[in-house]
């Protein structure tokens, strides 16, 4: 009995706010994706608006990411093989 693969699930982001370079933490479901359930998984694209995060740390559970220079909008996006998913996030200026 095969299982049907899980989109990806955020549940929490710490911290809430970080400036570009920052490291911010992704907490949730199904983060990473395998293409099959034998194969080595693939890792999963992260954004922040348009521009792509730099992944330092991930598992199945947590996605540890840098804050792209250039980022915008207000929402981090994570993409894996079996669906996207989407939590509110407000990147922070110097003043």
């Amino acid at each position: 009995m095969s299982q049907t693969p899980e989109s990806p699930v955020i549940l929490s982001v710490e911290p809430l706010f970080a400036l570009p370079g920052g490291e911010v933490r992704l907490h949730g479901r199904s983060l990473l994706a395998s293409l099959t359930p034998t194969s080595q998984t693939k890792a999963p694209e992260v954004l922040f608006g348009e521009a792509a995060a730099t992944i330092v740390f991930a598992s199945p559970t947590q996605l540890t990411v840098l804050a792209p220079e250039g980022a915008s909008g207000d929402a981090i996006t994570v993409t894996t093989a079996h669906g996207t998913a989407s939590v509110a996030f407000t990147l922070a200026t110097l003043l």
